[in-house]
């Protein structure tokens, strides 16, 4: 069954390598890699949402720019949320990257099973 996993990574933007690096904390570049990602790193962030739960990971997205707020040029967040409940009831990925001051920002609902990516859950 599709569900999405929750990811943020909050910090300096990471080069490719270091985000591919499985072990590493930071954000990688490619969205599916977060599943390969250790489920101990992620233990405060990596949820699994099924598709009765978009209400929740729209609601966990809100909830991330009250800390990380986007720019006062960047889309309104209520337009933001719309298209991310558009690519939740598709099923797809929502991938939200942006600077909040110094601070580069990454949220993601990565969409699960995925060919090549393992579910994260199955390794807790």
């Amino acid at each position: 069954m599709d569900h999405w996993h929750a990811f943020a990574y909050s910090g300096s933007r990471p080069t490719d390598a270091q985000g591919m690096d499985p072990s590493s904390p930071y954000a990688p570049p490619e969205t599916g890699f977060w599943l390969r990602k250790p489920q101990l790193m992620a233990k405060d962030c990596a949820t699994p949402l099924g598709p009765q739960d978009i209400d929740d990971a729209l609601e966990w997205l809100r909830r991330q720019t009250h800390h990380y707020p986007f720019p006062d040029t960047a889309m309104p967040v209520a337009a933001r949320l719309e298209y991310a409940r558009q690519h939740l009831n598709q099923p797809d990925d929502v991938v939200w990257a942006w600077y909040s001051g110094r601070t580069y920002v990454v949220r993601n609902l990565i969409r699960c099973p995925r060919d090549g990516y393992p579910c994260p859950t199955q390794f807790r």
